[in-house]
């Protein structure tokens, strides 16, 4: 019955300031810490990354805006990268080097008719 009335009168007292202060400093810190977390990772998400749509099978990808990657959509498989802020297809044959900046530029692919020409003609 003493214990408890000491702790009573040595918490009204202010005894106890310093044990209060650092029950607050811990709950804000749990508390406060995630939340600035969630908040700074949505922010780098929304500057950092690109949302678009496959250009091949129009499902959603994102990539990030540096231009200097590809990257293959999940649904197909498709090489994609980001081109003006803009998700465009990438491929061996249609994809060269800028030579003044160096990123990735897709190039006209030349549609050609093939002709078939039987063996026994040619003789």
């Amino acid at each position: 019955l003493l214990l408890p009335i000491l702790l009573i009168s040595m918490l009204a007292s202010g005894q106890f300031g310093w044990l209060w202060g650092v029950v607050n400093t811990v709950f804000l810190v749990i508390v406060l810490v995630p939340v600035i977390g969630v908040i700074a990772l949505n922010l780098w998400v929304k500057f950092s990354v690109v949302h678009g749509e496959c250009p091949n099978c129009s499902s959603k990808v994102m990539l990030p805006k540096s231009g200097q990657s590809q990257s293959v959509c999940f649904a197909c498989g498709t090489p994609l990268f980001v081109e003006n802020g803009k998700i465009s297809r990438a491929g061996m044959y249609n994809t060269q080097s800028d030579a003044k900046t160096g990123k990735a530029v897709v190039v006209d692919v030349v549609d050609v008719d093939a002709i078939d020409v039987d063996s026994r003609e040619a003789k």
